[in-house]
């Protein structure tokens, strides 16, 4: 799992930036490597898509004060329902 100070430079964002920053930096970022538009689907783009979508998820939980890490898989996913 990522952590806050991983998750801002990932984004390019700064320790005073506020959710609005945050945000247009996840866009511009996320815009410009997704395999849609940039039609690079090799492995490599592809982890740095998941990495921003990480460090953008949880940027948004830290600011709100919410707990981003995972949770226990429900208990359905456990026993193979």
């Amino acid at each position: 799992m990522i952590g806050v100070g991983d998750a801002r430079r990932v984004l390019g964002v700064g320790p005073d930036d506020d959710q609005t920053e945050i945000r247009a930096a996840y866009r511009r970022r996320i815009r410009a490597l997704h395999p849609d538009v940039s039609g690079d689907e090799t492995p490599a783009n592809l982890a740095l898509v998941a990495d921003l979508v990480e460090a953008y998820q949880r940027l948004r939980g830290a600011e709100a004060g919410c707990d981003v890490s995972p949770g226990p898989p429900p208990e359905d996913a456990i026993a193979g329902r």
